[in-house]
Formats: C-alpha cells, structure tokens, sequence
C-alpha cells in the first residue's frame, strides 16, 4: 500500500516523557496536562503526577493558613505577655508543620502515599480549622 504522507505520534513531547518516566518535579502545568490524558489513555498509574500536581500548587497554599491558625488560636494578651517565647514556638511549630507537609507531598511524589490522602486531606482539614478560628474571632 503506498501511502503520500502518515501522520504518528501527533502532538508527542518526547521532553514531557523523559520528564515523566524520570519523575521530576519540575513539570510545568501545560505539561502535567499534557501528560495526563496520555497515561490514563495507555492505563498507566497517574498517582505520582497528581502527587507532583499536589505538591507545586496546593502545598504553597498551607502558608497563609499557618498564619491563621497561629494568628487566631492564641490569645492576643499571650501574644504580647512574652513576645520572645511567642515567636520561638510560633517559629518552632511553624517549621514543624512545615517539615510535616514537605514530607507528606514528597511521599505522595514518589509514590508511597495516595496523593489525596497525603496533601489534599490535611488541606482540607487545616482549611476547616482556619475557617473556624476565622468564623469564631469574627
């Protein structure tokens, strides 16, 4: 059969593909998008790309909920009572949760955890506690 011209592998990225065989973090968005139809298509387990999804856009987003939390949860006298005791556990306990949701995201990178259970769930649930001392002060 002779065939003029034969289109194959229309819009393949082979960049996207090392990235992603590779599992690197550094993905942009447009790629992961890319990406993703691509390996639900051949029925290839998708759990580390929405770990790395989780993991550059929600994981950010923990930052202004920690200064909810502390902000609301202490009482403005202890605030003031002893400011250098103050700023060493809110810095300490910062650091903490930090470290906490760092490790969960990178567990959820590579595979280990379920990607919702491991960033998407403490989301949610320090999401309902902001909003709650956000709710009560108001």
């Amino acid at each position: 059969e002779k065939v003029e011209t034969q289109k194959t592998l229309d819009g393949f990225k082979p960049s996207i593909m090392d990235s992603v065989h590779e599992w690197k973090e550094n993905l942009g968005f447009s790629d992961i998008l890319s990406t993703l139809p691509l390996l639900i298509e051949q029925e290839i387990s998708t759990q580390r790309v929405r770990g790395v999804i989780y993991a550059n856009y929600l994981v950010p987003l923990f930052a202004p909920l920690f200064v909810i939390i502390v902000f609301f949860a202490v009482p403005i006298s202890m605030r003031f009572f002893n400011l250098a005791f103050f700023s060493s556990v809110g810095v300490f306990l910062t650091l903490g949760g930090w470290g906490i949701i760092f490790t969960l995201a990178q567990l959820a990178t590579t595979g280990t955890l379920h990607p919702e259970l491991a960033v998407v769930l403490p989301f949610v649930v320090a999401t309902v506690f902001a909003g709650a001392l956000f709710r009560k002060h108001l």
